[in-house]
């Protein structure tokens, strides 16, 4: 795990290189694992330091195959309100599981989301980084993640909806907002009577960006 400040510049790391930073603890390295295993990194977010703004987690191969030559290799992140290192808890409690996904990327680590701790939210990014080479760690990465971390907060906070390309078209074409349906030649949402289905991306795509 990486952390960034507010103008997502690099603040720390918590990985296999460094166990504990404040308000996160790895719970160990495992070099060895026949029949599979499991690390987990516990964020403690009441604890984290102030100035800390967003926590991008990685995943890293660090040597053999890619992900996608493994038989089985995935990641995902729990919200609980007592940590691994916990007497009374387990370290992997399946009704606390919020998302797992695969990990079937072919490059060096991966990059599944980015969470903005001001806003409370999850930014997925799905991206998988980094050369195929042996001994990749946190360490020699953090600047790269940390120009991806700024392009994908960029790319977040400058996005455009739905609505705002219908709109736009509106304008474009010359067109005029009616308040009835029975009224409208075309109408966008998420209903199945709606002209454009607003989740329908392959239609967005050839109708909107055009």
């Amino acid at each position: 795990v990486i952390t960034f400040g507010r103008d997502m510049e690099y603040v720390g790391q918590v990985s296999w290189t460094r166990l504990k930073g404040e308000g996160m603890t790895h719970s160990g390295d495992i070099t060895s694992a026949p029949v599979g295993a499991s690390e987990f990194i516990d964020i403690q977010l009441e604890r984290l330091p102030v100035h800390i703004r967003y926590v991008a987690p990685l995943v890293y191969r660090y040597a053999g195959p890619p992900f996608s030559g493994l038989v089985r290799a995935h990641a995902g992140w729990m919200a609980r309100s007592n940590s691994w290192g916990d007497q009374s808890s387990r370290a992997f409690d399946i009704s606390t599981v919020q998302n797992v996904f695969d990990l079937a990327g072919r490059n060096a680590y991966s990059l599944p989301l980015v969470v903005d701790l001001r806003k409370r939210d999850v930014i997925y990014t799905d991206l998988y980084v980094g050369s195929r080479q042996a001994m990749n760690q946190v360490d020699s990465s953090s600047s790269t993640v940390e120009e991806i971390c700024r392009a994908v907060s960029l790319f977040t906070s400058n996005r455009v909806t739905v609505a705002d390309l219908a709109l736009a078209n509106v304008n474009a074409r010359g067109a005029q907002v009616v308040k009835k349906r029975e009224n409208a030649t075309m109408t966008i949402g998420l209903d199945a009577e709606c002209t454009i289905r607003g989740d329908d991306v392959a239609t967005v795509n050839t109708e909107f960006l055009v």
